[in-house]
């Protein structure tokens, strides 16, 4: 996960700006969606503006206007092949302007975590997380199993990894690596690992808000006992064989292991585009390409052929292409996965929030996790429902006294990896989702930290 640098002061300043964000991110939906459906129209129009010139013209061929049939040797279908080249270049410059989907603020950098194959190897011989001393080789985090504690001589304690409503021993959820590179003003966070648990008693879950669910961030300077102070040039491994990573605080069900990996969500968008990209093109090619068939067949059915628009349904399938990105391809080799109705033009039933949700994560709908830390505003909350009011709801850190802000959110798409269903215990977990909110200040060497559960829709 990247690393980003936040003007602290400037802070409080851009939190009284998120609302009015959101209201132009809503009305930029909006106006897309309008957009889209107008150009859906004029391509339509164009086509069969370009459909009856292609007929012109194989009219005049077949006349030899112009002495036309010598310039491609007396074969239709060769001149057939000329006029539809033309007609999908000149269909494609209109069809490409409508995308998928838009990221409204170029200027926030904001990283997609994704579960990658399901892990079956010893957590012990994890390479890239803190049971390898090699920490230039440490990257994401890993979702189940059991939590790799950054430091094992200061763990939480059996009160913090207890459910807060019902005392109970929590789950582990996940945790991610999220240094801070400013040895300057923040040094003892060169190393710094954030830890998620939740309660598995659904009447928990179900109270909302910072109920059901623990935060703990770990940290160390660069400088400690456990692990070196230079960092190797090499991918070596330095496995700790002698720290046991021990879970007695905490339930013993574990989920499926699953190491994150992560993508800039601009990428993302680039991806979800290239995919629109070739599917339009499959879709025009379809539209305007004539078999190659004997003259006679063509004329009987040019009698018989029925003039189909390009329809909203078939913008519907080109949308959901990006339902799957490129990146949950690649690992699983899965282009059926996560199946979905379009959400491109959202239903009107659905509420501010939930239309920009689903517009937002259209380019990668198998992203678990989004990370955006200390950028005010990035929350993307899954309902108008049950929302913190960032200002008035978010406790400041009880060590420093410093603001927390929000840093990453946890996707209801974890759902589907988690084997919930083994969970034995009253109810079922779910979530809409889970918001992460740390001191700016990343003060001492950790401690607990807030989060606010925003219930199912």
């Amino acid at each position: 996960m990247a690393s980003l640098t936040v003007q602290n002061n400037d802070i409080k300043k851009k939190n009284n700006n998120n609302n009015d964000n959101n209201k132009n991110n809503n009305t930029s939906i909006n106006n897309n969606n309008k957009d889209n459906i107008t150009k859906i129209n004029n391509v339509n129009k164009y086509r069969k503006q370009l459909l009856k010139w292609k007929n012109d013209k194989l009219n005049d061929f077949k006349n030899n206007k112009k002495n036309i049939q010598e310039k491609y040797d007396r074969d239709i279908d060769i001149y057939d092949g000329h006029l539809t080249k033309k007609i999908y270049n000149k269909l494609l410059q209109k069809v490409l302007l409508i995308q998928p989907s838009d990221i409204t603020n170029e200027n926030v950098t904001v990283d997609l975590g994704f579960c990658e194959d399901e892990y079956k190897g010893s957590i012990k011989k994890m390479i890239h997380t803190h049971t390898n001393k090699n920490w230039v080789m440490w990257d994401g985090g890993h979702v189940g199993g059991k939590p790799i504690w950054l430091n094992p001589n200061k763990k939480p304690s059996k009160k913090q990894l207890a459910c807060n409503v019902c005392g109970a021993n929590m789950l582990f959820l996940l945790q991610l690596y999220a240094p801070i590179d400013d040895e300057i003003h923040k040094p003892n966070a060169f190393h710094r690992t954030i830890y998620a648990f939740c309660c598995k008693n659904e009447k928990c879950l179900k109270k909302g808000g910072p109920n059901g669910f623990r935060i703990i961030r770990s940290q160390l300077p660069r400088k400690n006992d456990i692990y070196p102070y230079d960092e190797f040039n090499d991918e070596r491994t330095i496995f700790d064989n002698d720290n046991e990573h021990d879970t007695n605080c905490l339930d013993t069900f574990q989920f499926k292991i699953y190491e994150i990996m992560s993508e800039l969500e601009t990428d993302c968008l680039k991806d979800a585009n290239a995919a629109i990209t070739d599917k339009f093109k499959d879709v025009i090619e379809e539209q305007v390409q004539r078999p190659k068939k004997a003259k006679e067949e063509e004329e009987e059915e040019e009698e018989e052929e029925e003039d189909v628009a390009i329809t909203q349904n078939d913008i519907d399938n080109v949308m959901n292409a990006i339902c799957v990105s490129d990146v949950k391809k690649k690992l699983t080799g899965d282009s059926n996965s996560n199946k979905s109705n379009n959400t491109t033009i959202v239903s009107k039933s659905l509420d501010k929030s939930m239309t920009y949700f689903h517009y937002r994560i259209d380019i990668a709908k198998d992203q678990i996790l989004r990370y955006a830390r200390w950028q005010p505003g990035e929350e993307l909350f899954c309902s108008d429902t049950n929302r913190p009011n960032v200002l008035e709801t978010i406790p400041k850190c009880p060590y420093c006294n410093g603001l927390r802000q929000f840093e990453f959110q946890i996707m209801p798409q974890l759902l589907s990896y988690l084997n919930i269903e083994n969970v034995t215990g009253p109810g079922e977990i779910d979530w809409g989702g889970l918001y992460i909110y740390t001191c700016v200040n990343s003060c001492g060497y950790g401690g607990e930290e807030y989060i606010w559960c925003q219930t199912p829709c």
